[in-house]
């Protein structure tokens, strides 16, 4: 038998049966490369729930453990002296991202080489090796397959396994979004050219930086006019790089830790070829462009992030030198499962180097003094009214899909859970019927090659499919009612709006946290919530002709306002709101950088 771990079907022996590593091995474009062969998935090692649990646990204690090693090692490489936040701040979506996908990695060759130990497989050459610049460059390539065929490669020839190795014949770039029609695109272009300048005019105060990219037009602009507007918008990017000649330290990265276990052991060997470089090779230049700037003594004094730290490199070294000096991080919530997912790896991360979290309703439900309520622009909306909804047909399926290969640990269907999630699609579009069908739009995403819109199309001609000409927002507005497979930013949206709304939900592959179920529970009895499409898709029968009966009926409206009010905050002074909040904030900061002064100024001696 032979082990395919990746989509490269180059890398597939011939002939004979093939053992898939899981579902990412199959391109849905590349049917005919796969479906005539004698195959076989990988059981899933995270159908088991408590397993995976167990697994994310783990990662999180290898996290924290590299982190510490990593900080000394930098600041001696470095010649610096900074705190563990500080490094926290720069590596931690790179280091949480990459512990996670080695792990996952590991996990699925070791059961595979359990399943069969003798099983035949080819690895990348070596020569092939690719290492990453920054954090975004990763994750741009951990969507590809010839990274993630390198880190099997890694793993099984670090395990002591000796297999062939060959060349590819492609490129390292990674799959890219399909460009979408925009008719305005020029004058978006043009703005966004003259944006900075006109906000570097208008907003000249250096107090406050604000990490725009998580920010429409319309919220940046709304907010940059609220009176006493303390801050200013960040433009600034690094410059791109590449690892063209390695730094004289890198091989000692294979001995930055003494540890025995032999995963981070074997972890930590592949580090010289994976550590992105702008922390090792780019790092001084980037800090110097940092420095430059602002000055050692002119820092920003508060930097307001809306989950940009993630994959913002410039914010991240503006932000590590800012805590150096005392200053402060405030991070908004930006989309959903902050409070609900059991496991969301980013929440984790901002809310481990940011002074104050403000979230979408449910800060009460920990007692964290660091968390409060804010509302959301996002959720602020206009609020549907009785009888606007009958003078839309339309049912619009509001679909989503991730990457195929794992990119973090979290709370959603993993490995080949989403060829269940793809099935439950289709099975709401089969239970809806044709008449029904013919009103249905189903709106999904970049599906990263699983080919969910190629699939309805074809199984279901009298189904359109929503090429996002329009946004969410539009459609939205325009629907009758809005059916939701995924419990995502849109679905919280929906439900602050007051647009009908349905969502169907797979309870083994969707896990939240036990202070956040009995707000889902609400949704369960009204006939919101689902457990299967097909009963998702007999309520959207149900109530289709009477749509108003039942969605604003008391019931209901109870059910959608508590949870909408924990989950989906909104306030249509948002923006009154937020610059209040980020003027006590800098305020806050202001008072600890002078207390931090006057513990610093030498006592002189009589």
């Amino acid at each position: 038998m032979f082990l395919a771990t990746t989509a490269l079907s180059e890398f597939w022996e011939p002939s004979g049966q093939l053992l898939f590593l899981g579902p990412w091995c199959t391109h849905y474009d590349q049917h005919d490369q796969w479906a005539h062969r004698d195959y076989l998935f990988l059981p899933n090692p995270w159908d088991d729930r408590e397993r995976l649990w167990q697994a994310a646990s783990y990662c999180q204690g290898v996290h924290d453990h590299l982190l510490g090693e990593l900080s000394l090692w930098l600041n001696k490489v470095h010649q610096v002296n900074f705190g563990r936040r500080y490094w926290q701040i720069l590596l931690g979506p790179w280091l949480s991202g990459f512990v996670d996908v080695f792990f996952d990695h590991y996990v699925h060759i070791n059961d595979a080489l359990s399943f069969c130990p003798e099983l035949q497989t080819c690895l990348l050459d070596e020569h092939e090796y690719r290492t990453p610049w920054d954090n975004c460059e990763f994750m741009a390539l951990q969507l590809g397959d010839l990274y993630n065929l390198q880190l099997y490669s890694q793993i099984i020839a670090g395990s002591g396994h000796d297999f062939p190795r060959k060349k590819p014949s492609s490129s390292f770039a990674g799959p890219q979004p399909p460009a979408r029609k925009n008719p305005w695109g020029w004058l978006k272009g043009v703005l966004h050219k003259l944006e900075p300048l006109i906000m570097e005019i208008a907003f000249p105060n250096k107090d406050v930086v604000l990490l725009k990219e998580n920010l429409s037009p319309q919220v940046k602009l709304r907010l940059a006019l609220t009176s006493d507007f303390p801050g200013s918008f960040m433009y600034q990017q690094l410059p791109p790089g590449r690892v063209d000649h390695y730094h004289p330290a890198r091989q000692e990265l294979a001995a930055a830790s003494t540890t025995t276990d032999p995963f981070v052991r074997l972890l930590v060997q592949t580090l010289p070829r994976n550590f992105p470089g702008l922390y090792l090779e780019g790092y001084q230049s980037s800090r110097e462009l940092i420095l430059d700037r602002y000055g050692s003594r002119n820092l920003p004094k508060l930097l307001i992030n809306w989950g940009n730290l993630w994959f913002h490199e410039y914010g991240k070294f503006l932000a590590a030198e800012m805590v150096e000096q005392g200053g402060g991080i405030v991070d908004f919530q930006h989309g959903a499962g902050f409070g609900c997912s059991r496991l969301l790896g980013v929440e984790r991360y901002t809310r481990q180097v940011s002074d104050k979290f403000y979230a979408w309703g449910w800060a009460g439900q920990e007692k964290d003094p660091r968390l409060a309520d804010l509302p959301g622009a996002k959720m602020s909306l206009k609020t549907r009214q009785p009888g606007t909804s009958y003078r839309h047909r339309m049912i619009m399926l509001a679909s989503n899909i991730y990457p195929r290969f794992l990119y973090r640990f979290q709370s959603y269907p993993l490995g080949t859970q989403w060829l269940k999630y793809i099935q439950g699609i289709m099975e709401f579009i089969e239970a809806l019927g044709p008449q029904r069908q013919g009103v249905l739009v189903y709106r999904g995403d970049w599906d990263y090659g699983w080919g969910i819109a190629e699939q309805v199309e074809e199984r279901f001609p009298h189904v359109a499919v929503d090429r996002h000409d329009h946004s969410f927002r539009a459609q939205m507005n325009h629907s009758r009612v809005v059916v939701f497979d995924h419990p995502g930013t849109t679905f919280l949206e929906a439900m602050a709006a007051n647009v009908p709304s349905i969502i169907f939900l797979e309870p083994r592959y969707w896990d939240f946290r036990s202070e956040a179920q009995p707000y889902l529970d609400l949704l369960r009895q009204p006939g919101i919530l689902h457990d299967t499409p097909q009963s998702a898709a007999r309520q959207v029968t149900r109530v289709y002709d009477h749509i108003d009966s039942w969605w604003f009926c008391r019931a209901v409206q109870e059910a959608r306002k508590r949870f909408a009010d924990h989950f989906a905050l909104g306030s249509p002074n948002w923006n009154r709101q937020w610059v209040n909040a980020i003027t006590r904030e800098l305020q806050e900061v202001q008072a600890r950088q002078k207390k931090r002064e006057i513990s610093l100024v030498p006592i002189r001696k009589r």
